[in-house]
């Protein structure tokens, strides 16, 4: 959490750093740039007082929170799809235990997972 925290606090200067470049834009613009300001305020804020006060971290300084490897990241292995499509033993003999709408909206979560 606190290098979450870190990169909050980071990321919320960034925004306050705009400001006097943002003048320049149109007013519709601003009011956007002033909301995800504001947003990003308030998301270092709570970031920054959950690492201390929940997880009791100390917030490191952003040149030295260690950016992640973009060539690291997880991909989906297929392998386990078939497993994970098979039907339960436990469900064909409780079969009668489960209503039918239950049953549909399991149909329908298999479908909508599947694509």
């Amino acid at each position: 959490m606190g290098i979450a925290a870190g990169t909050a606090v980071y990321a919320a200067e960034l925004f306050s750093k705009m400001r006097p470049g943002m003048q320049a834009i149109p007013l519709e613009y601003m009011d956007n740039y002033k909301k995800k300001c504001e947003q990003a305020d308030n998301m270092s804020k709570m970031a920054s007082d959950k690492a201390k006060n929940v997880f009791f971290e100390a917030i490191p300084d952003h040149n030295k929170i260690k950016i992640p490897d973009t060539k690291n990241f997880v991909k989906f292995d297929d392998a386990c799809k078939d497993e994970l499509s098979k039907v339960p033993v436990m469900n064909e003999t409780l079969r009668h235990v489960v209503p039918p709408e239950v049953r549909s909206m399991q149909a329908d979560f298999k479908t909508q997972m599947q694509n």
